[in-house]
C-alpha cells in the first residue's frame, strides 16, 4: 500500500482541539445597519444589502 501525504502548508504541529469561527466585523456591522431584520441571510447577502442601503 502506498502512503499519501496531504499537500500545502501545515497549519501547525500540535493537535487541535477547538476552533472557533469569529464573524467578520463588515457582517457584523451589515447585521446592525439592517437592525436584524434579515436573520436568514447569508453573510455576503447581509452585506450586499447594507452596501445597497
Amino acid at each position: 500500500m502506498v502512503n499519501m501525504k496531504a499537500k500545502g502548508k501545515k497549519l501547525t504541529s500540535y493537535k487541535v482541539k477547538d476552533i472557533s469561527l469569529q464573524v467578520p466585523q463588515e457582517i457584523q456591522d451589515a447585521q446592525e445597519f439592517l437592525d436584524g431584520d434579515d436573520s436568514g441571510l447569508s453573510p455576503m447577502e447581509l452585506h450586499r444589502r447594507a452596501m445597497e442601503k
